[in-house]
């Protein structure tokens, strides 16, 4: 399979997943749909997955969806195993770009609506639940310095 092959599938995978968490988050699979369509088929997703150089890109939605989803199912019924999977999922996406580090505030913002918004039990998470979010944070912040740091310098 060619590069932009695996970007394609890499960005499909990336719409469907899309479009069952709108369909689970909101009901209405018609509506997810045409979200999930517009997203796949989008011109500003073009360059990211026809180049190489933008895979990161990809990976980094992938992962970043992937974790959210994870994490619904882990704020309607919470297992230690779904926990540290979405810590997984963050932590790889962190890899990929650095740009999923506003995760948490999606964690925040989720688990703090309302009932009747996000169809789900209305209890809080407690804080702890955020600590190795935090800690992969930091982490994601070191290895990319060490790796800024230790790159030849850019020719010219």
């Amino acid at each position: 399979m060619s590069v932009a092959g695996i970007n394609v599938l890499l960005h499909a995978l990336s719409a469907a997943l899309l479009f069952f968490m709108l369909k689970r988050a909101t009901g209405y699979a018609g509506r997810s749909f045409v979200v999930a369509a517009l997203f796949a088929l989008h011109p500003l997703n073009v360059e990211a997955v026809a180049w190489i150089a933008e895979r990161k890109t990809v990976l980094s939605m992938l992962f970043f969806l992937l974790a959210l989803g994870v994490y619904d199912r882990y704020a309607r019924q919470p297992k230690e195993s779904r926990y540290w999977l979405v810590a997984l999922l963050f932590a790889l996406g962190l890899t990929a770009k650095a740009q999923v580090i506003t995760l948490p505030l999606y964690f925040c913002f989720g688990t703090s609506g309302r009932c009747n918004e996000c169809r789900c039990d209305n209890r809080r998470l407690p804080r702890w639940d955020y600590l190795p979010f935090r800690k992969n944070r930091c982490a994601g912040s070191f290895l990319r310095r060490l790796h800024f740091c230790s790159s030849p310098p850019p020719p010219g």
